[in-house]
């Protein structure tokens, strides 16, 4: 019915919410990383933030970062269920970050951000870039394509029940003129993925 059953005053400038099974809340942001119980008590929070978070069947917390400057010197972090840190993953420098981690049904990480390319002009461009991770945050594979043949700009992920990517946001000319909206649908084959070669838009399937 819409009641409000509690409302918290915490952290800073929050980016991504998620719920576990139980209907446990977790919060991230530029600064921190937060479980909440069901009854809206804080259950444990990290000073460390994202850009995205999902949580798996075990209660087990990614966070992705995305960002420049010193302080964003990993990409992705794992923290056990009651908050402990587990691994973090610092990938090539050239990867901005994650926008957009998923977990499937057998624990498997996915997760979604850009890649800076190299441009003649003065405009920065980037292409979009979806890794795969087993639960020790080993990748697995890694797929790069650039929509439209332009820059590619903060990406939107989602899973379905077979494992299956698609990966989603708009892309650009430069200048911050927006050309169309793309949508990709990747499959869950590691061999498919070995190569770090830029394919375009029509190539994934």
């Amino acid at each position: 019915n819409g009641n409000k059953k509690w409302l918290i005053f915490d952290g800073e400038s929050p980016q991504a919410v998620t719920i576990d099974d139980s209907g446990n809340a977790y919060v991230t942001g530029l600064y921190f990383t937060s479980k909440y119980a069901v009854n809206g008590t804080v259950a444990w929070t990290e000073s460390e933030g994202g850009f995205s978070i999902a949580v798996d069947p075990e209660h087990k917390v990614y966070v992705g970062v995305a960002g420049p400057g010193p302080e964003y010197m990993y990409h992705l972090r794992k923290y056990d269920s009651d908050g402990t840190l587990d691994w973090m993953r610092t990938l090539p420098e050239e990867i901005s970050g994650f926008y957009a981690v998923k977990v499937d049904n057998c624990g498997y990480i996915y997760a979604a951000g850009l890649e800076t390319l190299p441009s003649a002009s003065t405009d920065k461009y980037s292409q979009t870039s979806t890794y795969r991770f087993d639960q020790t945050g080993q990748a697995l594979w890694h797929v790069s394509f650039i929509p439209l043949n332009s820059g590619s700009y903060r990406p939107f992920l989602e899973l379905d029940h077979l494992g299956n990517a698609y990966v989603a946001g708009r892309a650009g000319l430069g200048n911050g003129r927006f050309a169309a909206t793309y949508a990709a649908k990747l499959q869950p084959i590691p061999s498919l993925y070995l190569s770090r070669d830029t394919v375009s838009l029509g190539e994934v399937n």
